[in-house]
């Protein structure tokens, strides 16, 4: 991904960025990749004189994570990951305890300050 000028996020190895106006984000594992942005089609027709690639469409699973689409939102949840681990471990009928994590988590557009970290 580099060679086509993407940049590898400090945070993860395995999500790149390109900054163009808006911004392409990749996250690729083995030989998946999930593109994010508004200039989607612009990136696969790079890629695609590159590497030979099959467009899935849009993603809705991804590594255990569902993924859900509205209009001005991108939901993901765990539930199918989740339930196959408990019934694997054969614990289909355990009783839910609550974590500290937050939920119904709003995502916002970065800030110019945090933009410039990326």
């Amino acid at each position: 991904m580099i060679s086509v000028k993407f940049k590898p996020c400090i945070l993860d190895p395995c999500v790149f960025h390109m900054t163009l106006d808006p911004p392409i984000w990749l996250y690729l594992h083995v030989d998946n990749i999930c593109i994010f942005g508004k200039n989607v089609m612009l990136f696969k027709k790079e890629i695609v004189t590159r590497f030979e690639i099959k467009d899935l469409g849009e993603a809705d699973l991804m590594l255990g994570v569902r993924i859900k689409h509205g209009n001005d939102t991108i939901t993901r949840e765990q539930q199918h990951f989740t339930k196959s681990l408990l019934s694997q471990y054969g614990m289909n009928d355990c009783k839910p305890a609550s974590t500290p994590l937050i939920t119904n988590d709003r995502l916002s557009p970065a800030t110019d300050k945090e933009k410039a970290k990326f």
